[in-house]
């Protein structure tokens, strides 16, 4: 004996309603999604990274030379967006938010970008960590704590602090290459040491020969 199958008024009217918002939704997402990602999650929390350096800048805007991983500028460059609300950290001095934080930034600098990516692949700076132009020049003098370097057009040497969270490249991975007389690219922070003041590695990056002649070792 057959069954009939019933359902009541309200239960017939909750998947007509639901039927008709899934139309819609798909519908509009074909047409706008970035529109519609926007309108139901607000600005997408993608949590964005990047290092570069800068070429140029304005009141709104910073545009970036990307690094690779081994801090080498690449062929990629990004504008990322600049807000009231972005906060500038540089070494030594107080951090600072919106245009105030500006006077920190300079073209050449490079810098670490911590940001939030957009539904139409924005980039917005929550933060951005000021470094400074890499020193590049010939290892004079080496020693475990302190790396001593002749840079062109430069009459005095460079005197570089070395401490345990420096992080050294080597090409190939052979330390032998690091030497007097080696090509090498140093990221610095200044540092104060009571009434004296010098120069922390970040980064030492020995180059190789071939790198060497590109740049031609220019800062």
């Amino acid at each position: 004996m057959k069954q009939k199958f019933s359902m009541s008024r309200r239960t017939a009217g909750w998947l007509m309603a639901l039927l008709v918002a899934f139309v819609v939704v798909h519908y509009a997402y074909q047409k706008t999604p970035s529109a519609l990602t926007r309108a139901v999650t607000g600005q997408p929390a993608i949590q964005v990274a990047l290092r570069g350096e800068i070429t140029n800048l304005n009141a709104n805007t910073v545009a970036l030379t990307l690094e690779d991983p081994h801090g080498d500028l690449t062929t990629l460059s990004r504008t990322v967006q600049l807000t009231d609300h972005t906060q500038y950290v540089m070494p030594g001095e107080p951090p600072l938010t919106g245009a105030s934080g500006l006077k920190y930034l300079q073209k050449g600098y490079r810098v670490f970008v911590k940001g939030q990516g957009t539904a139409d692949n924005q980039v917005i700076a929550q933060v951005i960590h000021v470094s400074f132009p890499p020193i590049n020049g010939m290892v004079s003098a080496l020693s475990p704590s302190l790396l001593t370097v002749k840079v062109p057009n430069q009459p005095q040497l460079a005197n570089i602090a070395l401490t345990s969270h420096t992080a050294i490249y080597v090409p190939e991975g052979d330390w032998s290459k690091l030497q007097v007389g080696a090509p090498v690219r140093v990221w610095v922070i200044p540092t104060t040491n009571g009434n004296t003041s010098g120069l922390t590695a970040l980064s030492v990056m020995v180059l190789s020969p071939a790198k060497t002649s590109a740049t031609s070792l220019k800062p």
